[in-house]
């Protein structure tokens, strides 16, 4: 089904669109991910998966210890579609269990908090 819906949508762009289309599908990285934790402002959440889509990240994971998983839709404007959202909001060990995961797939884990003094800059990765 899912490639005669593709064959079938194809159509409907130009060879050029869809050559595009596909360098962009081909440029997204698994080389790094965004870890969200509790981000309570649906706005702010739509603005970082804009930033991930925009930047070609594919994987956001979203820890939801205090705060659920909402999205502002007119921040948005339709990027959490074209990423790979991991929600992480099962009883206990949220935030572990995330990090475990992120760690068994070959992560390494780096943090910044507001207010903390560093900047990504600093960091090498």
């Amino acid at each position: 089904m899912g490639d005669q819906l593709t064959e079938f949508l194809t159509g409907f762009v130009t060879p050029r669109r869809l050559a595009r289309l596909e360098q962009m599908l081909e440029d997204r990285t698994r080389h790094v991910a965004v870890v969200l934790e509790d981000v309570r402002h649906p706005h702010n959440v739509s603005a970082c998966l804009r930033t991930c889509d925009g930047f070609g990240v594919q994987d956001v994971h979203v820890i939801e210890n205090d705060t659920g998983f909402s999205l502002s839709r007119k921040v948005a404007l339709g990027a959490a579609q074209w990423l790979t959202i991991v929600r992480h909001n099962a009883a206990g060990g949220k935030t572990r269990g995330c990090f475990e995961a992120l760690r068994r797939d070959g992560y390494r884990i780096m943090a910044l908090a507001p207010g903390a003094g560093e900047s990504v800059y600093e960091y090498d990765p």
